[in-house]
């Protein structure tokens, strides 16, 4: 059995496994409204919890066939919720960036923001695979940069791009694309 950890990000609560395996996640993506999380994969399967736009998802599958009607689905945790959101109100990275920590003297953190002054959420080991979600951020507090956007550890937040090493042909700057076309909310 997994490992699991609490992490509060604003307002949304993330529940991140700590496999050691190279986590995948999602964002719900809706204009307006809020996004069901249903106990199948059915548009008609009771609601679980109801989440708003931007809440990070951990996917346990991201394409589950439906129990009902055409729509697809991914297979989902969020926080202590587990069930299905219909795959087109979640966005996902393209080409997310596998990477390593570059370290010698220990200095890299994770933070929060892309900021130096805010307090870090973890200490970065030399060498520690993780993989980045985004790339050329600008700091919010006017310091050094740029920041990137990764996932380390089992938790999601900001470093300093000085700090790692992109793994050769793993790919180029990762973004967050749009959802699988339109869709109403709360499906």
């Amino acid at each position: 059995m997994p490992v699991r950890k609490i992490i509060f990000a604003g307002s949304t609560i993330l529940l991140l496994a700590a496999t050691g395996a190279w986590a995948d996640f999602a964002q719900v993506d809706v204009k307006e409204g809020q996004v069901n999380l249903r106990e199948q994969p059915c548009g008609d399967s009771p609601v679980v919890a109801k989440f708003d736009d931007g809440t990070k998802v951990i996917l346990e599958t991201w394409s589950v066939p439906p129990a009902c009607g055409n729509t697809e689905w991914s297979k989902v945790v969020i926080g202590s919720f587990k069930g299905y959101i219909a795959k087109s109100l979640l966005r996902r990275p393209s080409q997310s960036v596998r990477a390593r920590v570059n370290a010698p003297k220990g200095k890299a953190r994770l933070q929060t923001e892309p900021c130096g002054a805010t307090d870090p959420i973890v200490m970065l080991a030399d060498k520690a695979q993780m993989l980045v979600l985004e790339r050329g951020i600008a700091s919010e507090c006017g310091g050094s940069g740029p920041w990137a956007k990764v996932t380390i550890y089992g938790e999601i937040g900001y470093m300093l791009e000085r700090d790692f090493l992109v793994e050769e042909g793993s790919g180029s700057k990762s973004s967050m694309p749009a959802g699988d076309g339109e869709a109403a909310a709360g499906t």
